[in-house]
C-alpha cells in the first residue's frame, strides 16, 4: 500500500497522509521501502505519517526512534485520535509530532458538552505552546466548524467539507 500511495503522487503536486499502526511503526521493511521511495522521488515534505493510537503502542522509545527517522527523511508526523484511549500530554510532548488530531468523539460533543469544549481548549493551548498544529476530526456542521475555529484549532476535517474520495485529481 505504501508503494501504491507513493506512485500516485510522483507526477502530481499533492501531499498525502499514510496511516501507520503499531505493526507498521516496528516494521523495518516498510520503513526502508517508504524512505527509499521518498529519496528516489524527491518527495520530502509531501508525506505525513499519521500514527494511529492503540493499546499496543507501549514502547515509547521505539516510537520516538521511528518518528525521528521519519522526520529526517522529510516526513511530517500526525498523532491520530488524541483525547481517547491511552492519550496523555507527556506522550505528545515527548514525541513532538507536527500535527495532533483531536478525536472525533470530542469534536462531536463540542456544542453540547462544556467538558468537551474545555478539553479541546486545553489540547489546543498545549499544542500551540509546543508548536504542534491541531486538527479537529468529525467536523460535520457549520456550528461545530465555527466552535473549533473560535477555539483556535488549526485545521479541520469532516463531512461538513467533503467525504473521502477514492481517487484524487
Amino acid at each position: 500500500m505504501v508503494q501504491k500511495s507513493i506512485e500516485k503522487i510522483i507526477d502530481n503536486d499533492v501531499h498525502i497522509t499514510i496511516n501507520f499502526d503499531k505493526e507498521d511503526v516496528v516494521n523495518k521493511k516498510i520503513h526502508n521501502t517508504l524512505f527509499t521511495l521518498i529519496r528516489e522521488n524527491n518527495l520530502q515534505g509531501r508525506i505525513t505519517i499519521e500514527i494511529t493510537e492503540s493499546e499496543g503502542m507501549d514502547n515509547l522509545s521505539e516510537l520516538a526512534a521511528f518518528i525521528s527517522s521519519a522526520k529526517q527523511e522529510g516526513c511530517l508526523i500526525a498523532i491520530d485520535d488524541f483525547g481517547t484511549g491511552y492519550s496523555n500530554f507527556m506522550y505528545i510532548l515527548s514525541l513532538q509530532p507536527d500535527y495532533l488530531k483531536i478525536d472525533g468523539s470530542i469534536t462531536r460533543q463540542i456544542m453540547e458538552s462544556a467538558r468537551a469544549r474545555l478539553l479541546t481548549e486545553t489540547i489546543v493551548a498545549m499544542c500551540r505552546r509546543a508548536n504542534i498544529r491541531t486538527i479537529a476530526e468529525f467536523v460535520s456542521s457549520e456550528e461545530i466548524y465555527q466552535a473549533v475555529k473560535e477555539i483556535g484549532v488549526d485545521y479541520v476535517q469532516g463531512y461538513h467539507f467533503g467525504k473521502p474520495e477514492q481517487h484524487f485529481q
